[in-house]
């Protein structure tokens, strides 16, 4: 299906609301809603559905995804530019019967923490090639691995919101699919349980990233 783009700046939120959902009579609602998913104050992963939309944060990704439509806040971050490029030219299908949301939102999750995976992939062999590299550890060596752990402490620090996030929405399911945001009901059970799937392979992918992570680390100990 053609795919239309809108690009809003400097734009007020209460302004967004009515440019986006113009019919809405919980416009109020649906403001707190986009502030709170704004917040540049958080950085846990979020998600929440309803029949409206999955609200859902990242690191990089702020987004309101619609049956047929789906709204990015806060696009200025460099690793959301290269995001969206990949978002744009994706073929965009799903079998899940809500399909374009379905769609939307795996790409979501799946780039969070992709991105992730492949930031340890550039580290592993560095930290490994070092370690290897050092017999004996004397103060120089350890001079050397220093920059190296604060790498991978960064790295765990910046991983562990997404990784505790995609974990605890495993045991809080019905709060996830079931929470009515604006006063619109719940969501359908074919995305419910879409997003139950997507939720588990991530969530597994996620701590195996955290757990080779923090081996690495405790190997420069």
């Amino acid at each position: 299906a053609n795919r239309s783009e809108h690009v809003y700046e400097r734009i007020r939120l209460v302004d967004l609301v009515k440019e986006l959902w113009p019919q809405e009579s919980q416009a109020e609602g649906i403001c707190r809603s986009l502030r709170s998913l704004n917040d540049c104050s958080k950085q846990d992963f979020l998600l929440r559905v309803s029949r409206r939309a999955v609200w859902l944060r990242t690191d990089f990704v702020r987004a309101v995804v619609e049956p047929e439509r789906v709204t990015f806040l806060d696009t200025d971050n460099p690793a959301f530019a290269t995001f969206i490029k990949e978002f744009r030219s994706s073929p965009g299908s799903c079998q899940c019967e809500d399909g374009f949301r379905c769609w939307a939102v795996e790409c979501i999750i799946c780039a969070a923490v992709t991105m992730h995976s492949l930031r340890l992939e550039v580290l592993r062999p560095v930290v490994e090639n070092m370690l290897d590299s050092i017999r004996n550890r004397t103060f120089s060596s350890i001079l050397k691995l220093y920059p190296l752990k604060m790498a991978l402490t960064a790295f765990i620090e910046q991983m562990r919101p997404l990784e505790q996030g995609l974990q605890s929405m495993l045991h809080i399911e019905s709060e996830v699919f079931d929470e009515d945001l604006n006063g619109d009901g719940g969501a359908d059970s074919s995305l419910c349980s879409f997003l139950e799937d997507v939720l588990y392979s991530w969530s597994r992918t996620a701590e195996e990233v955290m757990a080779e992570a923090m081996l690495l680390s405790a190997k420069i100990e």
